[in-house]
Order: structure tokens, then sequence, then C-alpha cells
């Protein structure tokens, strides 16, 4: 999958995909418990959903209950910085 097509798939993702991946993208790795304390939600079957879904898009791995960006995962935060103040014109 291009990195185009990840970004667009995270921007109609559930809320639960877009917290784990703004909450990573940020810190690049963050155990389960991070996750989900940060989240605010009493249920973490959710966010550990989220995660996995980021997983299967290949932006995240997981070692030891600790999840870090992969490359792919790093350039497409790093698309996403540089495009975030563009605007259409």
């Amino acid at each position: 999958m291009s990195t185009a097509d990840t970004i667009f798939r995270i921007a109609i993702a559930d809320p639960y995909v877009k917290f784990s991946w703004g909450y990573l993208s940020e810190r690049e790795r963050a155990s389960t418990r991070e996750v989900h304390e940060a989240s605010g939600v009493d249920n973490w079957w959710p966010i550990k959903a989220g995660l996995d879904t980021l997983k299967q898009m290949k932006l995240v791995e997981e070692r030891d209950e600790v999840w870090s960006l992969t490359e792919f995962g790093k350039r497409v935060r790093d698309v996403q910085a540089a495009t975030r103040e563009l605007r259409v014109v």
C-alpha cells in the first residue's frame, strides 16, 4: 500500500485507530498500557484493536508489549507532518 493510500485510510479510520496513531507518531514507541492510559477509555480492547489495525497497515510493530513505528510508519508520519500545512488551491 502506498503512503498516500495509508494516509487516507488513517483519515477514515475509527477513533481508536486515529488516537493510537497520533499517540505513537508523536512518541515513536509506547507500551499498550501507556497508550490505553493516555486514551482515557475504560475498556482497553478498542485501543488494542486500534493498535492491531495499525500493525496490519504495517505502520507499527509490537515486541514485548511495546509498540513502535516501522520504517514505513516513520515515512507516513513524516509525509503527514510535511503536508499538514499545505492548502488545496
